[in-house]
């Protein structure tokens, strides 16, 4: 929940946007418009992203889930960072929506472009911070370490990594201890995985979920 002071400047995203002209500039063939198009949603969202809820944003996540399958990976970058900031100024508001866009880039983090692999990372991390759980997103990432790409697997492990040691003090533990014993299984496996890489991140993200519950070898 957010204090009336979190509002006070809070943005009216959906009348912001109105001057946009965000379906035409989407629809052009040119990269550059459509990338700067969405540049103008990222200038209206604001830094620190603070947007009042129950706006109409129907039209810009339905651009923004084209946007995510654009073949420009220009577009796709920036689309992810509006995804994030949008996460970051709705906060609790957008949880629902945020998990479904968590799905989509979890898929992308098989990408080496180092722009896309820094916004997915960003975008993935306010996500975490500010609309959902690691245990509300579990069986997404029990999938994604399932992933035949290498990429995906250990840049999955890594993000359960970020999400485990980023637990505030005193709060509660990331996971329940059946989505833990879940991704517990899937790391313990990857921990013996054939790639260097994965069988790192798969050791770190389980030292973090240790420290993230406390050290209760009993959650996991």
């Amino acid at each position: 929940t957010r204090r009336s002071s979190d509002l006070a400047d809070a943005v009216d995203l959906g009348a912001a946007l109105r001057g946009v002209k965000l379906d035409a500039a989407m629809a052009s063939a040119k990269w550059k418009v459509r990338v700067g198009a969405l540049d103008d949603v990222l200038t209206a969202i604001g830094r620190p992203p603070k947007i009042a809820p129950g706006g109409d944003l129907g039209a810009l996540l339905a651009h923004l889930k084209t946007a995510l399958k654009d073949s420009n990976m220009q577009v796709n970058a920036k689309a992810i960072q509006v995804v994030g900031a949008l996460g970051a100024g709705l906060r609790g508001e957008f949880a629902g929506t945020a998990r479904r866009f968590a799905r989509d880039l979890l898929q992308r983090l098989s990408v080496r472009h180092r722009t896309m692999v820094a916004a997915l990372a960003d975008a993935l991390d306010r996500l975490h911070g500010w609309c959902f759980s690691l245990d509300d997103i579990a069986p997404l990432l029990a999938k994604s370490l399932a992933e035949p790409n290498k990429d995906v697997r250990a840049r999955t492990a890594d993000y359960i990594a970020r999400c485990a040691v980023s637990s505030k003090p005193g709060a509660p533990p990331p996971l329940t201890a059946e989505s833990a014993a879940a991704l517990w299984q899937m790391l313990l496996a990857g921990a013996a995985d054939r790639e260097p890489d994965v069988r790192d991140a798969c050791g770190a993200a389980m030292a973090a979920l240790l420290q993230g519950t406390g050290g209760a070898e009993g959650a996991l």
